[in-house]
């Protein structure tokens, strides 16, 4: 079941173009929810350090060496274990927010409920 969006009614003229448009905002935050929960990651400020690190952008790697201290691997193989990590990482957040971005334009051009209900069904493992 879906709530309408009490601000969006108030805002129209109550009939199906407002009523859809409640069903659309509810679906579009649904979605957004979803590529949220997806996206989140406790320990992403860590993440970003490290890629930095291991990219050159900064002058001290204590997160490479700690890593190497922790591994017994090279710089090498730890510069290269992380930037491969973090290439990986921004592949599949760059994936989940094209769909995020696309279900959100198929369910605002959807004419009907039904379509925009499909449009909201997201397959977020492909």
């Amino acid at each position: 079941m879906i709530e309408a969006d009490g601000a969006t009614i108030m805002a129209g003229t109550p009939g199906r173009d407002t009523y859809l448009e409640a069903i659309r905002v509810h679906l579009c935050r649904k979605i957004d929810g979803e590529a949220r929960e997806l996206l989140s990651d406790p320990f992403a400020d860590i993440h970003a350090a490290q890629a930095a690190e291991a990219r050159g952008e900064t002058p001290s790697t204590p997160y490479l060496d700690a890593l190497r201290a922790a591994t017994g691997q090279t710089v090498k193989e730890v510069v290269a274990s992380i930037r491969e990590q973090a290439d990986a990482a921004d592949a599949l957040k760059a994936g989940i927010n094209a769909k995020r971005q696309a279900a959100k334009r198929h369910i605002r051009a959807a004419a009907t409920i039904s379509e925009i209900v499909a449009a909201a069904m997201v397959d977020w493992e492909k």
